[in-house]
């Protein structure tokens, strides 16, 4: 009996033996896998930890190389405009030679056939003075026939880039006059209702003019700055645009515009239905350049005039240039285009497409839009910033404000005109294609009345150029054929 119990008792003691080894074993295994479980952690939390530290330092640097690309920009487009300065300023004979156009030839050749007698023209009386040039009114007699022209001249006739824009716009001019591209050939001689009609040119004593039609109603600019704080202009917005109504301003609707549009000639009196016809008028203009790869590259509405019946004329032709050879010009100077209207790539590439002159367009339409307030005008301060300012302004994203008397999908289609990649911006058919989506879509029956002025606009530059071709053969005219210098 005692046998058996000694037997037993070996056998309990033995089985919680087993049972202890595995229970230390079993504690062991969890001991480790806690502790493998841990160190995994603290390895995601490092690699965690290793990405975020990564990925700043790679944002970090992305920043650095973006703000180093910013200023790069910025000093290439600070570089050009101090050229620019100095090239209108600088009185030295070759340092202007050198800044000239690189495509600028040797001689300007101009036709006999458009050169005309200084004594055809009387009554010639001062219209304005620009940056270098100077704009006058005149009268061209031709046989008992009187009209009044437009003349062009250099504003210091002793200054050579002065003189030399002159010649510059002549030259465009000509070669348009003298060339038929066959895909475009409508362009030859500058025969758009939207574009100031060239008439011809006057020299004495080695200084050139250029004669034009007269647009009664001066640059559009000007004009359009008469109606500020004045109960000439009728705004034919309603509130539903968010806009409020003005002091001495008339909103009747505030679902859209003011019932039917009526496109009068009244010179006293300016509406919103006019500002859209402007606006859709110089789209019209631009794009018969753009068609006949023509750069305007100094498009603003100081150079868009207004006649009578209040269609518009694009003029001032003299930093424009033919892109038939290329897909774009690139230019060393920008004598006369206000920082405020020049694209950004005009600056750090010195690249001018039709896309740069689309850029120009949209501040035409701020400018169109504001009554002609200047571009980048603290109203606070009541100081326009400085061209420098303007620059890092643009290159850094910053865009001109809404104006006050434009709707919201105008105002987008400006900003559209402002993109920062050129060939992200609408071309000018696009431009045309807006307003008159604009106009459909809230019942704006102003095209056909636009239309029917550009009609009597083209008929009345074909009579001016008949009298002109009429009489081309009478002594009124000089017959030498022209070799000018061009510098």
């Amino acid at each position: 009996m005692g046998g058996i119990l000694r037997g037993t008792s070996i056998i309990f003691m033995m089985a919680i033996s087993s049972l202890e080894g595995k229970a230390s074993e079993i504690t062991i295994s969890e001991s480790l896998n806690q502790l493998l479980a841990l160190a995994g952690l603290v390895l995601l939390v490092f690699i965690v930890m290793l990405s975020i530290i990564t990925g700043l330092l790679w944002k970090i640097f992305q920043l650095k190389a973006q703000q180093d690309r910013f200023q790069d920009k910025l000093r290439a487009a600070e570089d050009g405009y101090c050229m620019r300065e100095t090239s209108v300023n600088d009185e030295n004979e070759n340092e202007s030679e050198r800044l000239l156009p690189a495509e600028t030839e040797t001689h300007l050749d101009l036709n006999q056939r458009f050169c005309m007698n200084n004594t055809l023209i009387e009554n010639v009386e001062t219209l304005e003075n620009c940056k270098l040039s100077t704009l006058l009114k005149g009268q061209m007699t031709q046989l008992g026939t009187s009209r009044d022209i437009m003349i062009r001249r250099a504003l210091d006739s002793k200054h050579k880039v002065h003189r030399n824009m002159i010649k510059l716009e002549l030259k465009i001019l000509f070669e348009k006059r003298s060339s038929a591209n066959p895909r475009d050939g409508f362009w030859k001689d500058l025969k758009n209702p939207n574009i100031l009609r060239f008439i011809g040119f006057t020299e004495e004593d080695g200084l050139l003019s250029v004669i034009s039609e007269y647009p009664e109603g001066g640059n559009l600019l000007r004009y359009i700055r008469g109606f500020q704080g004045r109960a000439g202009f009728i705004q034919s917005f309603g509130d539903y645009f968010g806009l409020r109504a003005f002091k001495n301003r008339m909103t009747i609707s505030k679902f859209g515009y003011n019932g039917k549009a009526n496109l009068d000639n009244k010179m006293n009196c300016l509406t919103t239905f006019d500002l859209l016809s402007f606006g859709y008028q110089i789209a019209k203009g631009m794009r018969y350049l753009a068609n006949a790869s023509l750069y305007h590259r100094q498009l603003s509405l100081q150079n868009v005039f207004l006649t009578a019946n209040k269609t518009i004329r694009i003029g001032n032709f003299s930093l424009a240039r033919t892109g038939h050879q290329n897909e774009y010009y690139k230019g060393v100077t920008a004598w006369e285009m206000p920082v405020s209207h020049r694209a950004p790539e005009t600056f750090d590439e010195k690249r001018y497409t039709d896309r740069s002159d689309i850029w120009s367009y949209g501040v035409c339409l701020h400018e169109l839009f504001s009554l002609g307030k200047t571009p980048y005008k603290d109203e606070t301060t009541n100081e326009v910033l400085k061209d420098r300012d303007i620059l890092k302004l643009v290159l850094g994203g910053g865009r001109l404000k809404m104006p006050e008397y434009c709707t919201l999908p105008i105002y987008n289609h400006m900003k559209q005109c402002w993109n920062s990649d050129p060939f992200s911006r609408p071309t000018f058919s696009d431009c045309i294609s807006f307003f008159e989506q604009h106009f459909k879509l809230y019942d704006l029956q102003i095209i056909s009345q636009i239309n029917d002025k550009l009609k009597e606009a083209s008929e009345h530059q074909q009579s001016l150029e008949d009298s002109v071709e009429r009489h081309g053969d009478t002594d009124n005219w000089k017959r030498k054929y022209k070799s000018v210098p061009l510098l």
